[in-house]
């Protein structure tokens, strides 16, 4: 999933969330004069671009026309299937309203259906959304340029012009997947076409998908538990590992199948249902080798992860006392005595009664932050140094050393500020001592693998 980029390499395109792209949208509908040009909206595959277009269409209260893509047959081919009856004169005869739900027509401006009132005053707006745009062949891509160009596909000519003093147009408005030849179906298009398109790179904001979410719970299509574990700050960590249409179909609805049936047992519910999500995830791999790109972090154990905090969450809910704290709640809580002493009790609890894993992953999500930001406030610094001391020292020196950036052969870790801001803290702390052995025995290791490497390489080189 992409993230927000106000300033991109050149020659790329800058990302902008959906909220960005469906106000472009409503102003091309509300302000533009069906001239010669379309928009394009880009996204990885189940970001929600198509329904979330649709749905601010919408919104505005206009139907779009759906072409089911430029890829599927020749747009001609497309008009034969509406010749399905022959007139008087034997003659063959369109069937207008299978037309309609394929390409725009003037039946669709006198039905009254897509007027637009804009500032006082009223327009008729038809959009026209064409899903996979760009995955035709060369034939229908000049179809479309005359689309852009004449506003007329084949024989049949797009509304255009005024009707009863109201100025009348069809907005074009794509989908596409990114372009890639080892993953996507989409094709390269020529300068021409190019040129009368503008396309918006986007992505699903978190925010954005949990108002889906909410939107979906209420209507009864998606289960409030599953909505209820998503919306928490731990899992946003989670959420950006796939695309919003698994968490809603993948996630969501799958859980809510099978928590419906009550002919399956509780461990084959959870059987099957992680079942699913390694299939997601397994994809999500193998989408990463076709593409060629070398993820440092694997998603084979996201499932495991996933199932991991929802079996929690569905047996404790929402208790605090049950749930890893979360990174922002640790920054954020530093200078709070209340809070502070809130976390370092929680995770001191936790400490005793052996749920080391809840500590674990509060440390990671942190250690993750940290080591992005690369320095802290004294008061962050001195609250994590705290929450360390609490959670014992295989813990601090595992995020210490997660914290600290790699040096050179010789050097081994160098520690970055904000490893030196939490060591300077923990000094007076009962796990100093031990903390400050393993962290010696840890640099001490590194660098005798080092020389013993450099070692082999030279009798190597010698015996050649």
């Amino acid at each position: 999933m992409a993230n927000s980029s106000s300033v991109g390499e050149a020659g790329t395109i800058r990302s902008i969330s959906m909220r960005m792209w469906t106000a472009r949208l409503g102003a091309f509908l509300k302000y533009g004069a069906a001239s010669q040009k379309a928009l394009v909206c880009e996204g990885e595959a189940g970001c929600g671009k198509s329904e979330i277009t649709v749905q601010a269409c919408r919104d505005l209260g206009l139907e779009p026309v759906i072409c089911p893509g430029l890829g599927g047959q020749q747009m001609e081919e497309f008009l034969a299937l509406t010749r399905l009856e022959k007139d008087d004169d034997g003659n063959g005869k369109v069937l207008q309203g299978v037309l309609e739900k394929i390409i725009p027509a003037w039946s669709l401006v006198e039905a009254g259906n897509h007027i637009l009132e804009v500032d006082g005053k009223k327009k008729v707006v038809i959009p026209w959304l064409i899903d996979e745009i760009f995955t035709g062949n060369m034939g229908q891509a000049n179809q479309l340029r005359a689309a852009l160009t004449f506003r007329q596909i084949g024989s049949v000519e797009l509304p255009m012009g005024v009707y009863k003093g109201m100025p009348v147009g069809v907005y074009i408005i794509g989908t596409t997947n990114p372009e890639d030849t080892a993953y996507s179906s989409r094709r390269s298009m020529d300068s021409a076409v190019m040129e009368r398109i503008s396309v918006f790179r986007v992505y699903m904001e978190f925010e954005h998908h949990q108002r889906y979410l909410a939107k979906l719970e209420r209507d009864g299509l998606y289960p409030a538990v599953c909505r209820m574990f998503l919306r928490m700050d731990e899992q946003r960590d989670l959420w950006g590992q796939a695309s919003p249409r698994f968490w809603t179909q993948g996630f969501g609805q799958s859980w809510m199948e099978l928590s419906s049936d009550s002919s399956i047992s509780p461990a084959d519910k959870m059987t099957l249902f992680r079942s699913e999500l390694s299939d997601q995830f397994q994809k999500l791999e193998l989408r990463k080798t076709q593409r060629g790109q070398n993820s440092t972090k694997s998603s084979s154990n996201v499932p495991d992860a996933i199932l991991a905090r929802f079996q929690t969450f569905t047996i404790h809910g929402d208790d605090p006392d049950y749930y890893p704290i979360s990174t922002n709640a640790i920054l954020q809580g530093a200078g709070d005595s209340k809070e502070e002493k809130t976390q370092v009790t929680r995770i001191s609890k936790w400490v005793e009664e052996g749920q080391a894993g809840f500590v674990g992953v509060s440390m990671q999500d942190l250690a993750a932050e940290i080591k992005q930001m690369g320095a802290v406030s004294d008061k962050q610094a001195a609250h994590i140094a705290n929450l360390l001391n609490a959670a014992g020292s295989g813990f601090a020196t595992s995020l210490l050393m997660e914290i600290s950036v790699d040096g050179g052969k010789s050097t081994g870790r160098v520690f970055s500020t904000a490893s030196n801001q939490i060591f300077e803290q923990l000094k007076g702390m009962p796990i100093m001592d031990r903390v400050t052995e393993s962290l010696n025995q840890n640099m001490k290791f590194k660098k005798n693998l080092t020389e013993d490497r450099s070692k082999g390489k030279r009798v190597k080189q010698a015996g050649e």
